[in-house]
């Protein structure tokens, strides 16, 4: 829309008049909605329309100026117009003062118009902002969802063949990183087969910008935590910073004994690619890799990365919690464990191998169950299921995840019952069209393989109509054995 579309546009603006005569007062009334200030010489003013009409209280929002006829009349005008809050100009009446205020009036009402068009399409970028927010949100999801932001292997520097490793008594280390941080979510180093230093201590890992010594992220580790081969240190994050690469930097705190020892790579052409020990170059740098995966993807981690120490982590034990998404939904044996569909024209426990989800539908007060069996594997500490009732005519439903099936009412429904709980978890309201977690915390790792339950009900009161349970992003969350889940 052009600036001229607005120029015709709107109501007229106002001026108040004081002191002025008729035929003065009318070479406003063209272009301005004219109201008359006047009082006797020793009373108040009082505001009317000109050329006739009742007082007002209160003065108009449009007044652009108070005209006067002269420095008499400005005083009292002022003044009125400051105990009526009135923000205006007082300007005195002359030959050209009605053409020049006219040309402010339109100028500063369609400068207004612009403004409230303006502000009608900030709301409408808002709002597409808002929906490319949400899209994006959708994405990650999907992204998460379908694994397809897997960890990739960015830079390899691997030992160098004839063993060469740190020696002696080793304090800092810092090697460059050719990779931008936001690529980042891993840094693996290497220790020698033959562990035998002895020492102890705790081992700080950082990585920061070469540009700017603030710390991005670290992880502090014991030295017999650090068992030989590749060991893993891994972060998830979205920042886009250090574009250039990164440095990492090993702190060595021995207590005793000599420090732990880490592999060397290949001598490299560049000496600022080389490992910079206690101050001075070495000619090779550090045995690393890089793990590099989308900006902005959340990081689903694979076998190649386990087992991973994470950051944050203070005392001399790494903190071996590794995040695994149950995502194979299709590979999943799913049932009935009331068998429900025996009472039923229908199943109210399926699984959906193509949309990676398994429904569960309730059926009045008495716990609709689904078991996924040994879904949770020993050394699992936390559970977490995604739920969803997928439909708006749906009412408020009732759902759970559980790990035992101890206190079950009975398979015929002969009597209502609860749902036994293993763990801090009780049942959550979830309404129509709202995403629901469900998290069970154990206070110690499951010792073995558990199933796991997938629950639902309807609230006293409630219908099951349209009551589809959506569950999906099954998660469980502990320290598992390499063999615990087959590789992604």
């Amino acid at each position: 829309m052009d600036e001229a579309d607005f120029d015709d546009a709107g109501p007229l603006a106002a001026i108040i008049a004081c002191g002025l005569q008729p035929d003065q007062i009318g070479a406003y009334a063209a272009e301005f909605d004219v109201y008359v200030l006047a009082g006797p010489p020793s009373g108040a003013l009082s505001l009317r329309p000109a050329p006739a009409g009742p007082a007002l209280e209160f003065p108009p929002q449009n007044v652009v100026a108070l005209v006067v006829a002269g420095p008499a009349h400005a005083a009292s005008a002022t003044a009125w117009a400051k105990g009526m809050g009135l923000d205006a100009a007082t300007v005195a009446h002359g030959p050209h003062v009605p053409r020049l205020l006219a040309a402010m009036a339109r100028r500063v009402g369609r400068s207004a118009r612009l403004a409230g068009d303006l502000s009608l399409r900030l709301a409408t970028l808002r709002t597409v902002h808002e929906n490319l927010q949400n899209a994006y949100d959708g994405l990650r999801a999907f992204v998460q969802q379908r694994a397809l932001a897997l960890p990739a292997l960015g830079f390899l520097a691997l030992p160098d063949p004839d063993g060469a490793q740190l020696a002696g008594q080793v304090g800092t280390v810092e090697q460059y990183i050719p990779c931008e941080f936001r690529t980042l979510c891993g840094i693996g180093l290497h220790v020698p087969p033959a562990l035998s230093h002895g020492g102890q201590g705790t081992v700080e890992v950082e990585l920061s910008s070469p540009e700017n010594p603030a710390l991005l992220v670290s992880w502090q580790v014991g030295y017999h935590d650090l068992q030989p081969g590749w060991v893993n240190f891994v972060f998830e994050q979205d920042g886009a910073v250090a574009r250039s690469g990164c440095l990492l930097r090993l702190r060595l705190h021995n207590v005793a004994g000599p420090s732990p020892r880490f592999s060397l790579a290949r001598p490299h052409l560049r000496a600022d690619r080389a490992a910079l020990v206690d101050g001075a170059r070495l000619p090779r740098p550090l045995a690393f890799r890089a793990w590099t995966h989308v900006p902005g993807a959340p990081l689903a981690l694979t076998a190649q990365l386990w087992p991973a120490f994470y950051p944050g982590v203070t005392a001399s034990r790494p903190q071996a919690t590794t995040r695994i998404e149950i995502l194979a939904i299709e590979d999943l044996e799913v049932e009935d464990l009331r068998r429900l569909h025996e009472q039923y024209d229908f199943r109210p426990v399926l699984k959906l191998p193509r949309q990676r989800r398994v429904l569960v539908h309730p059926l009045g007060r008495l716990p609709t169950v689904g078991r996924i069996p040994l879904a949770c594997p020993a050394g699992t500490r936390e559970i977490r299921a995604e739920v969803e009732t997928d439909h708006e005519k749906a009412a408020d439903l009732e759902y759970g995840i559980a790990l035992s099936a101890e206190a079950l009412p009975a398979a015929d429904g002969a009597r209502p019952g609860e749902f036994a709980f293993d763990g801090p978890a009780d049942w959550v309201v979830v309404p129509a069209k709202t995403l629901g977690t469900l998290v069970i915390e154990l206070a110690e790792p499951l010792a073995e393989a558990s199933d796991l339950f997938l629950v639902s009900r309807c609230p006293p009161g409630s219908t099951s109509d349209y009551g589809w349970a959506h569950f999906t992003r099954l998660t469980v969350i502990g320290e598992f054995a390499a063999s615990a889940f087959p590789p992604a």
